[in-house]
């Protein structure tokens, strides 16, 4: 292959690179606030095995995917001479995302995984081209409208928006024991039909909540007066 094609194919593959790094940054950014929303509207959501999200997580994790789509736009024009920078900040920030999600509990940690191989290759694949003078003689600084100070304004911003939504979650009320009791007691009679013979002698007839205690209220076959057997929540 003659060096104007190799030079345009190494222009096209970081335009798709770059490209495909906004588009993580966008679907990620809207993957995860819908999420939270959903989980909002619906306190049964994560019994469906979906991840769920507090408000700081989820700022934390639109805040690195803004810096994804800023970088990803910058390395898609090509002409950038920090693109190799650009692309090892996002390989660092991937790392902390990955170490981030499996900390805490969440399932999507393989995709951070296959983020980070793919921008390893395309890493690789600048370090080569870096090598061509044809291609490093094309690069120039671009002046960018988020300057320096720019990123400082932006981590400043970012950091009061943490501590926000980090007091926003620590201040969050909590569901009550007696809402917890009485959604046990509609989920419990949802699956089962009472009253249900436990065994030869007893008949399991209902379920009453009472303080911070569920009571299997069960009959003897052979006797009328109920008898309930108390189970403390806790």
């Amino acid at each position: 292959m003659d060096k104007p094609h190799k030079l345009e194919k190494i222009k096209k593959n970081l335009k798709t690179t770059g490209d495909s790094v906004q588009a993580i940054g966008w679907i990620t950014i809207a993957g995860n606030i819908g999420l939270y929303i959903w989980s909002i509207l619906d306190e049964n959501m994560s019994q469906l095995g979906l991840p769920v999200s507090d408000l700081t997580g989820t700022l934390l994790i639109v805040v690195a995917m803004i810096v994804f789509i800023v970088l990803g736009k910058r390395i898609s024009k090509g002409i950038d001479r920090n693109i190799k920078l650009y692309l090892q900040v996002l390989i660092g920030l991937s790392l902390v995302l990955l170490v981030w999600v499996f900390y805490s509990g969440g399932r999507v940690g393989i995709l951070f995984f296959l983020v980070i191989l793919y921008l390893i290759s395309s890493l690789i694949s600048i370090n080569k081209a870096m090598k061509m003078e044809e291609f490093t003689s094309t690069l120039t600084s671009p002046s960018y409208k988020l300057t320096k100070d720019g990123w400082k304004t932006f981590a400043g911003i970012v950091t009061l928006l943490l501590f926000m939504t980090f007091y926003i979650d620590v201040n969050k009320p909590g569901i009550s024991n007696a809402e917890l009791l009485d959604q046990t007691i509609r989920d419990t009679k949802a699956e089962i039909t009472l009253p249900i013979e436990v065994d030869e002698v007893t008949i399991w007839t209902d379920i009453q909540a009472e303080e911070n205690a569920l009571h299997y209220v069960r009959s003897p076959i052979f006797k009328t007066k109920s008898k309930p057997i108390n189970f403390i929540l806790t």
